[in-house]
C-alpha cells in the first residue's frame, strides 16, 4: 500500500495540482481573474499569436468542447478573439486583443515566482535530470509533443 501512495504518477499529480494551486493564488492575489487554465491557452498565444483552436487545444491537452469553453471565458474577458481561418472555415483562429497582449509581463512574472518558489533548494543538475525522467516517461506513453531532454 505504502508503494500506491509514493508511486511517480502521484507524485507527479499532487506536484501538479500545487503548482495550479499556487499559480491561482499568486494571480488571485494580484487581482487578476483568471484561471490557469485560460492562462495557460493566453501562455501558447504570447507564444504563437493566431494559432488554430484545434492546435491550442493539443497545446493545452483540452477536448473540443473544454477548448471552447476556455475560448469563450477569454472572449468575454476581451483578452482573445476568434476569427475564421481564411483558407479553412471549419477552423477558427484565435488571436490576442490588445488587453490580452498587455497581461503577458506581469502574469509571465507570477508564473516564474511560482516556478522558483517549486524549485527552491533543487540544484540545477537534479532539475535537468527531473525533466529527463519525466521527458522519458512521456515518451514511453507515447506524449511526442515535448522535445526530449539532454
Amino acid at each position: 500500500m505504502r508503494s500506491e501512495i509514493n508511486s511517480i504518477g502521484r507524485i507527479v499529480s499532487v506536484a501538479e495540482r500545487a503548482l495550479t494551486r499556487r499559480l491561482q493564488k499568486h494571480f488571485r492575489d494580484a487581482g487578476f481573474s483568471i484561471t490557469v487554465e485560460q492562462w495557460r491557452v493566453l501562455f501558447y498565444l504570447w507564444i504563437e499569436d493566431g494559432k488554430s483552436q484545434k492546435d491550442l487545444s493539443n497545446s493545452v491537452s483540452r477536448d473540443k468542447t473544454s477548448i471552447s469553453r476556455l475560448i469563450n471565458g477569454l472572449e468575454k474577458k476581451d483578452l482573445v478573439v476568434r476569427t475564421n481561418n481564411r483558407k479553412d472555415k471549419r477552423n477558427n483562429q484565435i488571436f490576442l486583443t490588445p488587453k490580452g497582449k498587455s497581461l503577458k509581463e506581469k502574469m509571465m512574472t507570477f508564473a516564474q515566482k511560482t516556478v522558483k518558489q517549486a524549485q527552491n533548494g533543487i540544484t540545477p543538475e537534479d532539475i535537468i535530470l527531473c525533466k529527463k525522467v519525466l521527458s522519458k516517461i512521456n515518451s514511453n506513453l507515447g506524449v511526442t509533443e515535448f522535445e526530449p531532454v539532454k
